[in-house]
C-alpha cells in the first residue's frame, strides 16, 4: 500500500529516504536532489511510496518518477519504455526530464490521473497486498520485537538454519513444475552452491552466451524468491509453508544476528530474508541487520557456516553411515528400517540424494541431521562426530592453509620491494634503520605500493584463497560499500617468522606517515607469546641473547651483525617469552632504556638456571 508525505523537506521524508536507500547516501543525496528539483517545478507534488518503490507523484495521480529496488536501483520516468539504473553522474540528465515530465503531466491533466479502471485495479493490489501481509505478519512481528531485544549470536542455529533454507530452495528448484532443468541448475549453481561455476563454464555446457546466463541467473532467482514470497501458485505454497515455520522458530534474541550471518554467507539469501522480515510501516530492520553484520564478521566462524557441512556430506555415504549404527535393509534403490526417532517401519534412506526420512514422524534431512537427532547433540558436536568418522582434522587444514596464505603474501610483499620502482624512498627508509642488503632479505621485509588491491589480485588469482579468508587474516578489509581492500598500502611491510618457518604477522610502516601499525592478535600469532626474530636468533648457537623492545634498537643491532637478538613487540617481557628464550639460551641481557621488567626476568632466571644482566646504556633513548 502506497504512503503518501506532503512536505518533502519534514524529518519523515527524511527517515523515509534514508530508510529506503539502506544507508547509501550518494544515491540518497541524488534522490533528495531530483525531489526538490520537482517541487521548485510544481509545488503541490509530494513523496509517495511502498517498501519497494519511491517516487513523486499528486494524490490521484501516476508517478512522474520512481526508484525501484526490487532487483537494484533504478529510475522510471513517465513516457520511458523500460527503466535505467539509477546513477548519480546521471543527475544533470534527471533535471531535464523532470522538466519535461512536469510539461508533459500540466498538458496532460487527464491521461495522467488515475482512471477509475486504474482505481479499481490499484483497490485489487490493495486487497492482495493486505492478504501478503496478513501471510507474513507473524514474521514480521517478530522483526519488530527483535529491534527492541538484546541480540546474542547462535553459531548452531545459524549454520542449521541456513542450510535448511538452501535445502528448501534447491528442492524448488528440482521441482520441474516451476523450473526446466537448466534453469533450476543455473540458481543452484551460480546463486545456492558453495562452489560457483563461471558464468563461461555455464555459457559452455548451456551453449549460452555470458550475458544470457547472467540474465537467466537474475530472472529465475526473482522468479524462485518473489514465488514463495507472494505467489498464489500452489507449486510454491508448500515451500512457503516450510519458509515460514522456519523462520518463526528462530527466537527473537537470535533474529537479527542470524540474519545478518546469513547474509555474510550469501547475499541474495540475506536480502530476501531481510525483504521478507521488514515490518510493513518501517525500513529500520535491514539497518538493525547491517549493523549487526559488522559484529557477527568478526566472527570466523559463523563466516564458514556451510564448508564442513559440505565437506562431510561429499565425504560420508549417508547408507554406510546409518548401517554402522542401525541394520537397515534395501528396497529396490533405496533403503528401509524402523524410525530411530519414531520407532515406526517408515524410515526410508535415499542415497541419490544421500538423505532420509520417515514417512511417519515427517522426519528428514541430511547425515547432519541424522547424527543430531538420533544422538541428541547439537550441531557443532555432530560435525565433530563426523569428522572423526571421516578422519578428516578440519583445524589441521585450517592451520596449513592460513600459514600458507600468509607465506604467499611475504613472498608478494618482498618481491615488491625488489622489483616496484615505487619502493625507492621505502628501500631508503629501510637503510636508514641500519639494515641493506642481505639481512633484508634474511628477515623477509617488504613493500606495497599504494595499488589499492594487488595482493588481493594475486592471492586469488587461480583461486589460491578467497578475499574472506584475507579478511579473516587482517590483510584485507571491507569498505562501507562492501567491496575489500588492501590494508597494508604504501607500507614497508615487516613479518614475523616462527622457529617452524611460518609468516605469522606483518607489522608495517606507512611510509607517508613514517608511523607503525600493528598486526592484530590472531589464531595463529599473540603479542605475548611470539618473540621478533626468534627464528634467527635459535640458529646463533650463542648461549646469549640481547632482548630489545623496538624495532628500530632491532635492526640496528642486526645490521652490525648481531644475531643473538629479539624483539618483545612491548617493553615488557612475558612468561611465555620466557619459556622461548630457555629453550635455547643461558643468559638474558635486557636493556637499561627499554622499561622492562626485570625483577620479574631475575626471578624467572634464578628459577630455572639462568641469569639476567641488565646492559646499562647510560640514558640514552637508542643503542645508537
Amino acid at each position: 500500500m502506497s504512503k503518501f508525505i506532503i512536505s518533502l523537506s519534514s524529518s519523515e521524508a527524511n527517515e523515509y529516504i534514508s530508510a529506503f536507500f539502506d544507508g547509501n547516501t550518494i544515491l540518497e543525496e541524488t534522490f533528495k536532489k531530483l525531489c526538490n528539483h520537482m517541487y521548485k517545478l510544481d509545488d503541490k507534488v509530494m513523496l509517495r511510496g511502498s517498501e519497494t518503490v519511491l517516487g513523486i507523484s499528486k494524490n490521484n495521480e501516476r508517478y512522474r518518477f520512481y526508484i525501484n529496488k526490487r532487483d537494484r536501483y533504478s529510475i522510471k520516468y513517465k513516457g520511458w519504455e523500460k527503466p535505467e539504473d539509477f546513477k548519480s553522474e546521471n543527475i544533470e540528465t534527471y533535471f531535464a526530464e523532470n522538466i519535461r515530465c512536469n510539461e508533459y503531466f500540466l498538458k496532460n491533466p487527464d491521461e495522467c490521473r488515475i482512471s477509475t479502471v486504474n482505481a479499481s485495479k490499484t483497490e485489487s493490489r490493495k486487497t492482495r497486498d493486505e492478504q501478503r501481509y496478513e501471510l507474513w505478519k507473524p514474521i514480521k512481528e517478530k522483526a519488530t520485537k527483535a529491534m527492541r531485544t538484546e541480540q546474542n549470536a547462535s553459531v548452531e542455529l545459524i549454520e542449521a538454519l541456513y542450510l535448511k533454507i538452501v535445502d528448501l530452495l534447491e528442492s524448488a528448484c528440482n521441482n520441474e513444475e516451476i523450473f526446466t532443468t537448466r534453469d533450476g541448475k543455473i540458481v543452484q549453481i551460480r546463486i545456492l552452491s558453495t562452489s560457483k561455476m563461471t558464468l563461461q563454464q555455464l555459457g559452455d555446457m548451456y551453449t549460452l552466451s555470458r550475458e544470457r546466463i547472467r540474465q537467466l541467473e537474475t530472472k529465475m532467482w526473482k522468479k524462485l524468491s518473489m514465488g514463495i514470497y507472494c505467489s498464489k501458485m500452489e507449486h510454491f505454497v508448500l515451500y512457503r509453508e516450510q519458509l515460514i515455520a522456519l523462520l518463526s522458530s528462530i527466537p527473537d534474541d537470535m533474529l537479527i544476528t542470524t540474519i545478518a550471518a546469513i547474509k555474510l554467507k550469501n547475499q541474495h539469501i540475506g536480502d530476501w530474508l531481510i525483504l521478507l522480515y521488514n515490518p510493513s510501516k518501517t525500513e529500520e530492520f535491514s539497518m538493525f541487520v547491517k549493523q549487526a553484520e559488522l559484529t557477527v564478521s568478526q566472527n570466523n566462524v559463523v563466516k564458514n557456516v556451510s564448508s564442513k557441512h559440505t565437506r562431510l556430506k561429499e565425504a560420508i555415504d549417508i547408507v554406510d553411515y546409518i548401517s554402522h549404527k542401525q541394520e537397515i535393509k534395501k528396497t529396490g534403490k533405496n533403503y528401509n528400517s524402523n524410525c530411530p526417532f519414531c520407532k515406526n517401519n517408515s524410515f526410508v534412506v535415499f542415497p541419490e540424494t544421500q538423505s532420509f526420512y520417515c514417512f511417519s514422524c515427517a522426519k528428514g534431512g541430511d547425515v547432519i541431521t541424522y547424527v543430531m537427532n538420533s544422538e541428541n547433540i547439537n550441531y557443532s558436536e555432530a560435525l565433530e562426530r563426523l569428522s572423526k568418522f571421516a578422519n578428516i582434522d578440519f583445524k589441521a587444514e585450517e592451520l596449513h592453509n592460513k600459514t600458507s596464505i600468509m607465506k604467499e603474501a611475504a613472498r608478494y610483499y618482498h618481491t615488491q620491494l625488489r622489483e616496484n620502482v615505487s619502493a625507492t624512498n621505502a628501500i631508503n627508509i629501510i637503510h636508514s634503520w641500519g639494515i641493506s642488503g642481505k639481512t633484508i632479505v634474511q628477515l623477509g621485509i617488504g613493500y606495497h605500493d599504494k595499488n589499492y588491491n594487488g595482493l588481493i589480485k594475486h592471492l586469488t588469482k587461480n583461486k589460491m584463497c578467497s578475499v574472506e579468508q584475507l579478511e579473516e587474516l587482517s590483510l584485507v578489509a571491507q569498505s562501507q560499500s562492501g567491496s575489500y581492500y588492501d590494508k597494508m598500502r604504501d607500507s614497508i611491510i615487516i613479518p614475523t617468522i616462527d622457529c617452524n618457518g611460518n609468516v605469522v604477522c606483518f607489522d608495517f610502516y606507512v611510509v607517508e606517515s613514517k608511523r607503525l601499525y600493528r598486526y592484530p592478535n590472531t589464531e595463529i600469532f599473540h603479542r605475548g607469546s611470539n618473540l621478533y626474530s626468534h627464528n634467527i636468533a635459535s640458529k646463533s648457537n650463542k648461549k646469549s641473547v640481547i632482548i630489545v623492545s623496538n624495532y628500530e634498537d632491532y635492526f640496528y643491532l642486526y645490521g652490525k651483525g648481531i644475531s643473538n637478538v629479539v624483539s618483545t613487540y612491548l617493553p615488557k617481557i612475558t612468561q611465555e617469552q620466557l619459556y622461548l628464550l630457555k629453550k635455547q639460551f643461558k643468559v638474558l641481557m635486557v636493556l637499561s632504556n627499554q622499561n622492562f621488567n626485570v625483577v620479574e626476568c631475575r626471578q624467572f632466571c634464578n628459577k630455572n638456571n639462568m641469569f639476567c644482566d641488565v646492559l646499562d646504556l647510560k640514558g640514552d633513548e637508542s643503542v645508537k
